[in-house]
């Protein structure tokens, strides 16, 4: 009996089977289930399927957002404040109240022979009334050699910083024109850094205003030869009254 050509047979018949666990037309992918979703999914499908498969099982759940973190309003020495603003060249003194700040306003320019009729912002006219030191008042600068007198929202006590915000009843140009400017400033009121005055604003529901002017010492510049002139762009002086109280 020729058993040879049975061989063959058996041999080619073999290699014509589908591989176990595969149908015939369908090439089986590894790492996929065949389910009866997939069964009628072509090649790209199964392996796009397996890829999305494979990153659902490795992707991390996305980190909740954490609430900031709310940083109380920090308060500044009023001592650290006086040495920092006359490190920037300008003078502090304490006094009572805005009415003997005024009075040490009119004994300032006589010492110094500035002129003798300041200009006054206008929230401190009613309190110059009470002081009773001058027969006219003006709220502008108009004249060369000007002292200029005005309030600050608080101070900065880490760079000797005077904060004003403008308002009509404490123009900005009274920071700028005058030759001379003298500021009060509420001895309690002065905060421990710059975000710190934007926490007593929000504390205070104190709407952004127009302007806001940090002032640290005289103006002063350099561009000419390098030398340190003061005046050049701003006042020559700055005073600043500590006020103990906040009303006369």
């Amino acid at each position: 009996m020729d058993t040879h050509g049975t061989e063959n047979n058996t041999k080619m018949a073999l290699a014509k089977a589908p591989a176990s666990g595969s149908t015939p037309g369908n090439n089986h992918i590894p790492g996929t289930v065949a389910t009866p979703e997939n069964e009628n999914m072509s090649n790209s499908d199964r392996a796009r399927s397996q890829i999305l498969n494979t990153l659902k099982r490795q992707a991390k759940p996305m980190a909740v957002d954490q609430p900031a973190l709310q940083v109380e309003l920090q308060w500044g020495q009023q001592e650290s404040f006086q040495n920092q603003l006359k490190s920037n060249g300008a003078d502090c003194e304490r006094v009572a109240d805005s009415v003997a700040a005024l009075a040490a306003v009119d004994a300032l320019i006589k010492r110094n022979g500035w002129h003798p009729l300041p200009v006054i912002a206008p929230g401190l006219l009613q309190k110059v009334q009470l002081a009773n030191r001058w027969d006219s008042i003006h709220t502008e600068v108009t004249e060369a050699g000007t002292v200029a007198v005005s309030e600050a929202y608080c101070g900065i006590a880490d760079t000797g910083s005077l904060v004003c915000l403008s308002s009509p009843d404490n123009p900005t140009s009274l920071n700028f024109l005058a030759e001379h400017h003298v500021v009060f400033l509420p001895g309690h009121r002065i905060v421990a850094g710059k975000r710190d005055v934007w926490k007593l604003m929000q504390a205070e529901g104190i709407h952004t205003p127009r302007a806001i002017n940090l002032i640290s010492g005289p103006s002063r510049t350099a561009d000419i030869e390098q030398t340190i002139q003061l005046g050049a762009h701003g006042p020559r002086s700055l005073t600043v009254f500590l006020l103990d109280q906040l009303n006369p």
